[in-house]
């Protein structure tokens, strides 16, 4: 009997603090985005979710975050949301065991997002102009109107 409520107990309490990080950390975390131009689009997982600076609230996740920035006349950037181990999760092994950390594996909460991210927008070059090749020389026969026309004979003992 007294094994039956140990292991009862243990059950009971392995409930309680499983996913230590699930129960204490909200859903989001807060992060700070901007940009060099400002005014870049930011989408999240391709969801638009405001312009640079702004700060927006990120749904944790066991799986990437891929964020986007747009803007007119820059390329476009996209790369994933950097993460860390919470520490919240070393206290998690103690407490809740292999149940609780994978909790908070599966949820993402065992993650934290950077707090900022600065992007400098890189301008779309412009195209190259293709060089046209040039045009033919045309060649045009001109009459020239300055040409001396032959010199007429002159008569013996006349001068001009």
């Amino acid at each position: 009997m007294r094994k039956i409520m140990l292991l009862a107990l243990a059950g009971l309490m392995t409930c309680f603090f499983t996913g230590c990080a699930t129960i204490v950390k909200d859903d989001s975390q807060p992060v700070a985005f901007s940009s060099d131009p400002q005014d870049a689009v930011i989408s999240i997982n391709g969801t638009p979710r405001g312009k640079t600076p702004s700060t927006i609230m990120v749904k944790r996740s066991a799986k990437k975050q891929m964020v986007q920035y747009t803007l007119e006349g820059y390329e476009t950037t996209t790369f994933p949301l950097e993460k860390s181990v919470a520490g919240m999760t070393f206290g998690n092994i103690i407490f809740g065991g292999l149940i609780g950390v994978g909790v908070d594996i599966a949820t993402g909460k065992a993650t934290n997002y950077q707090d900022s991210v600065h992007v400098l927008m890189k301008p779309i070059a412009p195209a190259p102009v293709a060089k046209l090749p040039d045009p033919p020389i045309a060649i045009k026969e001109e009459v020239a109107e300055n040409v001396l026309a032959p010199t007429p004979a002159v008569p013996s003992g006349m001068q001009l």
